[in-house]
């Protein structure tokens, strides 16, 4: 499990990790839920503040991942994070500090939903963390693309498999799938992640009707 723990957070004016919550930090609070799940490896990133931190996580059973370019966002600390995973790990778990709200009901949850596929949390019509990504997908096909060189990766166009049945299931996972593409693409310089989703697809991720031709997979312009 990866915790991501490296922010500033310059509004609040004080580093999230720190925060209290009924006297515990939320750095210490997240990781000792991350334990309840008995993961193989807990890592937490750190990056302002970070020996207060560090000190926080005392006897926790964490491992401190340090993310020299902390400063640059959430992507550096993604990636120093991702390449600091055990390699034996056959899936990572990718949490943010400031989720006190989170239960390990909820984690459990989201780890038994992954497989071969990536499953994430969703915020209305938006995936985001935490999620789990399978090992075998990490950042692989950005890996091998030229370092510096400008890159964007456009998401998967949603379909309706009321039309088109051979695409059921589709939506219920093209949102971890984003999730996985968008966090890999975090990791390296120069690459954005764009999708139409938000416009072309309806609440229920389905395709909207009023854009397709009417086989629910192919758009009418």
């Amino acid at each position: 499990m990866l915790i991501l723990a490296a922010g500033a957070s310059r509004r609040l004016g004080r580093p999230k990790a720190l925060v209290t919550r009924a006297g515990e930090p939320l750095v210490r609070r997240i990781s000792r839920l991350a334990l309840t799940l008995r993961p193989i490896w807990i890592g937490v990133v750190v990056g302002a503040r970070a020996s207060r931190v560090v000190a926080a996580l005392t006897g926790s059973g964490t491992r401190i991942v340090r993310a020299p370019r902390w400063r640059d966002g959430m992507a550096a600390s993604l990636a120093a994070g991702v390449r600091a995973a055990p390699r034996r790990a056959h899936h990572l778990a990718v949490l943010s500090v400031d989720q006190w709200r989170l239960t390990g009901s909820d984690l459990r949850r989201l780890v038994r939903a992954a497989g071969r596929l990536p499953a994430a949390a969703h915020y209305a019509d938006q995936a985001g963390i935490p999620a789990v990504f399978p090992a075998r997908l990490r950042a692989r096909l950005l890996a091998a693309i030229p370092p510096g060189l400008p890159v964007i990766v456009s998401g998967i166009l949603p379909v309706d498999p009321e039309r088109a049945p051979r695409f059921a299931g589709v939506p219920e996972r093209l949102g971890a799938a984003h999730a996985e593409i968008g966090a890999a693409c975090a990791t390296r310089p120069g690459c954005r992640f764009v999708t139409a989703g938000g416009v072309l697809a309806g609440p229920d991720g389905r395709l909207r009707p009023e854009h397709s031709i009417g086989d629910g997979v192919h758009l009418n312009a």
